[in-house]
């Protein structure tokens, strides 16, 4: 096991959550967005527990309910403007 100064963490974990949301990190690493409340653990959006603790997560944090949150207003968007093509008089 590699020890690594106090110092120096602290700047690997300001680096690291500088680029929390950049997509292309260049380690290979998933971005973790959400926090587990049981044990502190960064989650992936990709699963419904926690992968340290298994607890699960809050619905909202769910992949399915992410899904939904995005997908939704998308859909009716597009309906909306579908409609207003369709019912616009062509003459």
């Amino acid at each position: 096991m590699i020890a690594i100064s106090h110092t120096a963490q602290a700047d690997l974990f300001s680096l690291c959550a500088a680029d929390l949301f950049c997509a292309n990190r260049g380690d290979g690493m998933p971005i973790r967005v959400f926090k587990c409340r049981s044990c502190g653990h960064r989650m992936r959006l990709a699963h419904s527990e926690c992968g340290a603790c298994y607890a699960e997560k809050p619905t909202w944090q769910k992949p399915a309910t992410l899904f939904t949150i995005v997908t939704v207003p998308i859909a009716v968007f597009v309906a909306f403007f579908a409609f207003i093509l369709l019912a616009a008089d062509p003459g």
